[in-house]
Parts: C-alpha cells; structure tokens; sequence
C-alpha cells in the first residue's frame, strides 16, 4: 500500500523520479522481499521501474511521512517514522535524495504520543501530546524537532490558516479542557486567547471564511449554538515602531518638563527661605533696637537714682523678659498669636513706664480666639510701636492705645487704634516714610505662599473721619476646608 508519492526529479529529464512511502502487507512477490507491515521507501523512473532497492524506513506497525524538504543547500525528501511497537516513543527523521542516498538522520524524543503532521509554506509542522503538556514543533535544517509553542493543557488540535493576508500563517488551537480557543500570531509568537461561551462545548467544529484580504471570520459551531469571531490585522502595526518613539519620546518629553518644574519649585522655594531668613532677621533686630533699649534702661536707671528701686527692678524685669522673649526661638519665622501678645503687652508696659502719664493703653480679648496659631513675628507689635513712634509722640496731651481681637466669619480681626495726629499727618513732620512697613509686607507675602493661614491689613487714617488717629484692622483668615 503505498503511503504519499513525493516530487520529481529534474523535470526536464525523462527520467522523472517518484520517492514513495509504502507499507508491506504480504511479502513482495517480486525481485523485492518485503517483511510484513514494514514501511519503505522506493523511488520509481517514468517507466515505474525500482532504481534501487526499497529502503527499510521501520519494523512491523511502523508509519512513516515523506516531504519535500530542503536543509542548508541541498533539496532532498524528509522522511519521519514513528515505531508503534518501539516503548521510547522515538520519532527518526531521515533527509534522503531521489537517488535513495541518506543524506542525514536524527532522532528525537519531544513527543511522548504519535503527532499529527503538516506541511505548511515548506515547514514540516507536528502537533501532539508531550508529557502533561501540547506541544507544536517545526523541523529545523539540521533535523532537529524545535519546539515552537508549548500550552499548559492538552488541545483537541490545531488549524493553520491565513487569517490576516499577510504570508505568516496563524494558527487556530482549539481548546479540550478550557471553554477557550488560542490564535498563534506570524510563527506561533503573540498568542491570543478568546474564551468560548459555555453554551458551546470544549472542541467546536471550526468553520474559517475569508471576508476580505485583511480580515477573516472563524466560526465555532457546536450543539448549544455558535460564535463568530472576526479577525484582522491591526492597520497600525506596520507603524509600531514609529509609534513607541512617539510615545517614548512624549514619555521622555513629559519626564523632563517636570523635572524642570519641580527643579524650578525646589530653586524658588530655596530663595523664598532665604528671604524669609532676611525678613525675619531684620524683624528680630527691628522688635528691640539699640534706640529704644537705651532708652528703657535710662529710664530705669532715674528711678534708681531716685530711690525708686523696687519700682525699677520690677520694669528692669519686664525689659529681661522682652529681652529673652525677643531672643528666644529667634531662627523661627513664625511665633503663635499668644507669643505676639505677650511680647507687646511688655513692649507697653516698658513704654507706659518711660511715657508715665502719657500714655494708656487697654487689651480686649475674646475668649473664642485661638492662641496657638502661627503668625508672623512683629504682626501686632510693628502697627503699636508705629502707633507710639509716628502718632502718639507728636501729641501734647495724653496718648491712648487699644486692641481688640474678636471673631467672625472664619477669621480672626486684630484692630490696633490710636489717637495720635494721623498717618498723614505723621509723614508731613516727619518728611520720610520708615522702613518697617516695607520689610513687613514683603515678610507677610512669603508667609502668605507658604501657610494656611491668609494674613491681611488695612490702615485708615481717622481724620477722614472727623477723629483724630490711626485704625489698623488685621485680619487672619482660616484655612479653606
């Protein structure tokens, strides 16, 4: 029984050559003797003559494939023969010529049962069982079995077909175990599972139509109903490479701009800390300068002069704690609204004591305000001493000071009034504005940028008013829920 028929030889010649694969049932009663159920190879002329004796291709219950085949540089028939009755489940491949010359041989253990076989695009395909496992194989040039694709369950088979015109073929794995079917993509890369509704049974028959030159259907028919897959090449893959260094670069591009951002931030916020250090040390030297504690300590020392000493110790004491409270903490930008309070209650009690009956003063504060929050230093102190200094001290009839701090609508308002001659009227004697109020907003500014806390003023000149003096109205919002 004669199995395939294989090729010619030059068809030119008359001499055509047929290589063909034929298995024995009785013994040949002609020039040949052949065991029975052997299988062999022979190679016939154009007159259908042996040119040489069969070749013995396996024993008794052996199967063997021929194909066209073509190894490095020589074009041959590849011959694969599984032994039935041989327990080392053994596949040999043999590479002959049309001459019946073995050109080379191999012999492989990838399959652990009989695989199916296929020529596709002038590969030798197997397909089959491998241990646990499904295997796909390819015969390489040197007659070595590569696995190609190795799936974690057995399949019932594999269909190859031309799914998305392109020359690769893809391969359609339907699934035994899994309600899913596998498409292997371009040489068995990229697979591609679809899951089968359970309506339809593990290992439908496979129905493939070919729509267009780009897309193809593949239907699954089975006894509970039937799905139709539609499968085609993506129109950008050609393009894909040029699509990630898109995409890189955007990536790279994205990557940089916020790098620059954030060295950008970092650069800023460097520079706001070192002019919040500025600020805060001119505030420091600001709260108590020289000026004003020679003349707290001359004032003290009359009263010593003057036997009035348990009064000048107490005020000697009070300036100690200015001192101290003006020293303490010093490198910090902020302190908390008590601090600020306390520091100008004994900035007033030291002032009260120099100016004796010239001065009064008087704090109202409600019990709803929250001391412990952080303000900026001299923020109550800067508006009293600019009070004293530019108001009250032009005055020949007694000064008075008040503060107020009350609460309303999420904010806190400090308001600093005097009775002195007026803000305008202070910068006409006195020709010049003071530096304090500048360094103060620009203080203020960066503490706005960085806290949660929004500090805001106002001063009004009362003499708008029909009053004499100056309202400070401070207001320290809280923070946006």
């Amino acid at each position: 029984m004669t199995r395939e028929l294989i090729t010619r030889d030059d068809p030119s010649s008359d001499r055509l050559g047929l290589f063909a694969v034929t298995a024995a049932t009785d013994n040949d009663r002609g020039s040949f003797a052949c065991s029975d159920s052997g299988s062999y190879g022979v190679v016939l002329d154009a007159g259908l003559q042996f040119r040489f004796p069969p070749i013995p291709l396996g024993g008794p219950q052996s199967a063997s494939h021929a194909f066209p085949f073509r190894d490095r540089d020589t074009s041959g028939v590849l011959v694969l023969t599984f032994h039935n009755r041989r327990p080392d489940n053994k596949i040999d491949l043999n590479f002959f010529s049309l001459g019946g010359e073995k050109l080379g041989e191999q012999r492989s253990d990838l399959f652990t049962g009989t695989p199916r076989i296929r020529l596709i695009q002038e590969d030798v395909l197997l397909t089959g069982p491998s241990g646990r496992d499904f295997v796909i194989a390819r015969v390489d040039p040197d007659l070595t079995l590569r696995e190609e694709h190795r799936f974690k369950e057995r399949h019932v088979g594999v269909i190859p077909a031309n799914l998305d015109g392109d020359e690769p073929t893809e391969f359609l794995v339907t699934n035994a175990m899994d309600q899913e079917i596998s498409i292997l993509q371009d040489k068995f890369s990229k697979p591609v599972r679809v899951r089968i509704p359970g309506n339809i049974p593990a290992g439908p028959l496979v129905t493939i139509r070919q729509r267009n030159e780009q897309e193809t259907q593949v239907y699954l028919h089975g006894d509970g109903g039937f799905l139709l897959l539609g499968y085609a090449k993506n129109p950008l893959h050609p393009f894909r490479f040029a699509i990630y260094t898109f995409y890189y670069l955007l990536i790279f591009g994205i990557l940089s701009l916020l790098q620059r951002i954030l060295s950008y931030n970092n650069r800023m916020k460097s520079k706001r800390e070192k002019e919040l250090l500025d600020y805060q040390l001119q505030s420091v030297m600001n709260q108590l300068s020289p000026h004003y504690t020679f003349n707290a300590l001359n004032a003290i020392g009359d009263a010593v002069r003057e036997g009035r000493s348990e009064e000048a110790y107490e005020y000697f004491t009070t300036l100690a704690g200015l001192i101290r409270r003006s020293m303490t903490h010093a490198t910090q930008p902020y302190s908390t609204l008590g601090e600020e309070l306390g520091f100008v209650t004994e900035y007033l009690e030291i002032e009260d004591y120099r100016f004796r009956d010239k001065l009064s003063w008087h704090l109202h504060l409600y019990p709803e305000i929250n001391l412990e929050i952080p303000v900026p230093k001299m923020l109550i102190h800067i508006f009293v001493e600019n009070a004293l200094k530019h108001g009250i001290f032009h005055l020949k009839e007694k000064g008075r000071i008040e503060l107020d701090l009350r609460r309303d609508n999420r904010a806190i308002t400090i308001t600093i009034r005097d009775n002195g001659v007026g803000f305008a009227e202070a910068r006409r004697l006195e020709g010049r504005v003071g530096d304090g109020l500048r360094i103060f907003d620009n203080y203020l500014e960066i503490y706005n940028t960085q806290n949660l806390h929004r500090i805001t003023y106002t001063i009004s000149d009362l003499k708008s008013q029909g009053q004499s003096g100056t309202l400070v109205e401070i207001r320290v919002r809280d923070p946006v829920a």
